[in-house]
């Protein structure tokens, strides 16, 4: 039986706690992961994702706050960020997102701009992986269908859909009792140095990417590999994780190492998958003690 709307679900008070996280009681930035990770795993862990009839575990995330004393300038800073425990599909204006710029988030922090973004989902009922913000997106979407068609994001969100994501609706939160798995972290997906002003040199490459299932990455793996050689791990232990061939993690932590000294003008603009490696290495040495 599917509990009533006008009741809380067990656990929908500790997940908005956990999600109210306020910028202003972290005093140094290099902190919030730790807070982070913290939320990462009880979402990774402890929620299903509940739409279409079918359950999911959410597999992988992004972190983005903007404000206070965390200016990371690849927030979007949407005005609905600037709320907590609610569902957040991406705009530009006031229009939805369309084709693959399609995300969603679950918005989060007390103060500034918080999202976090899905990544990627894993059906629990039949093992079926979907990876990448746009295609969560068109899962959801495609699971909830009116009279045979997907609806377009405006028309979802009109009826029997609820902002808050932990009341019961055609998208919504679930406390369940899932096996934990490892989670891993990393670089975020895709972002680029389009130029060099304010933080943009601190928070490109930051660890604010959470998942739990490392081998059916495929969008981001170099992420991954990055994410595990910068916590000291050895390259025989990130290709067992990462599923990647010896050979190629080689390459990405040689890549890493090398960049240390490289100058910061070779990454501005779009980044190949080498000048990814370098500069997360470049960085992650000019960045290790902030």
């Amino acid at each position: 039986m599917q509990p009533n709307n006008s009741e809380p679900l067990p656990g929908s008070a500790e997940l908005k706690q956990i999600l109210a996280l306020d910028p202003l009681s972290i005093s140094q930035r290099g902190d919030f992961v730790k807070h982070f990770e913290s939320i990462a795993n009880v979402l990774l862990n402890q929620y299903s994702l509940e739409t279409g009839g079918l359950s999911h575990r959410i597999a992988e995330i992004e972190f983005y706050l903007c404000g206070t004393n965390h200016d990371d300038v690849f927030t979007h800073q949407d005005p609905m960020q600037q709320t907590s425990a609610n569902w957040y599909f991406h705009k530009a204006g006031t229009n939805y997102k369309g084709g693959s710029y399609k995300g969603l988030d679950i918005t989060f922090g007390k103060s500034g701009y918080g999202g976090i973004l899905l990544r990627a989902l894993s059906v629990v009922e039949t093992g079926e992986y979907i990876e990448g913000s746009c295609n969560v997106v068109n899962h959801i979407l495609g699971l909830n269908k009116v009279d045979g068609q997907v609806p377009e994001i405006e028309d979802f969100v009109k009826s029997g859909f609820d902002l808050d994501v932990t009341k019961v609706s055609s998208l919504y939160l679930k406390k369940t009792d899932f096996e934990e798995r490892k989670m891993f972290s990393g670089p975020r997906v895709g972002l680029t140095l389009k130029k060099k002003d304010g933080d943009r040199l601190y928070y490109i490459m930051r660890p604010y990417r959470f998942l739990t299932f490392p081998q059916e990455v495929r969008k981001g793996r170099p992420n991954l590999v990055l994410g595990l050689y910068a916590q000291g791990m050895e390259l025989k232990d990130i290709q067992k994780i990462s599923g990647c061939t010896a050979a190629v993690v080689k390459k990405y932590c040689g890549l890493y190492d090398a960049g240390k000294d490289a100058p910061i003008d070779d990454f501005l603009g779009a980044l190949k998958t080498d000048d990814l490696c370098k500069l997360c290495g470049l960085l992650n040495h000019l960045n290790k003690d902030k």
